[in-house]
């Protein structure tokens, strides 16, 4: 119950892109269904309290254990640059079962496969994205999406999984040598 509560996850740092969330929000023509919680500190926090200011936005702040905390959101929100080499919250998000909205660089893009909501870097597409969010919240495709992600997750970035490729590199690919 209450409104859709998306986490911003990571250091508040430029090339995070973190003010695009604000933005996004800011475009959103249903603002009082959805909150942002950003859960991580940097050098942007000051800048974007005021940014956020009358926007239904927390500021939570850096937790050590946060990827545990995923499960009591809706979704996850990705805006960082194409430097973003793996995407580990993105991983992180998957194995919770949390559907994620990003942006189609490699890094999310790899990891997440066609498992979550991609959008383009500017304000108004993010906040389509969200209130498509919205929309598969309610019609039970977010719940099937993520449920994909986390068998996604487990398939292709697990211990086991990564122990069978090794496997098959080591003792597999190097006979055939």
């Amino acid at each position: 119950e209450g409104p859709t509560t998306i986490a911003v996850l990571g250091r508040l740092i430029p090339w995070k892109r973190p003010e695009l969330a604000v933005a996004a929000l800011r475009e959103l023509e249903t603002r009082d269904s959805v909150q942002l919680v950003f859960l991580g500190d940097g050098p942007l926090r000051s800048s974007l309290e005021q940014q956020a200011s009358g926007l239904p936005v927390r500021f939570a702040g850096f937790k050590p254990d946060a990827r545990r905390l995923l499960k009591a959101f809706d979704a996850l929100l990705i805006l960082s640059e194409p430097r973003e080499a793996f995407g580990m919250v993105a991983l992180e998000a998957m194995a919770a079962g949390v559907p994620v909205i990003a942006l189609p660089t490699p890094g999310p893009r790899f990891v997440l496969g066609e498992e979550a909501i991609f959008s383009q870097p500017e304000p108004s597409a993010i906040a389509a994205a969200i209130q498509k969010l919205e929309d598969n919240l309610a019609d039970g495709e977010a719940a099937a999406m993520a449920e994909r992600a986390r068998r996604r997750a487990e398939q292709l970035f697990s211990v086991a999984a990564l122990a069978a490729r090794l496997d098959d590199l080591f003792f597999h690919g190097l006979r055939g040598q």
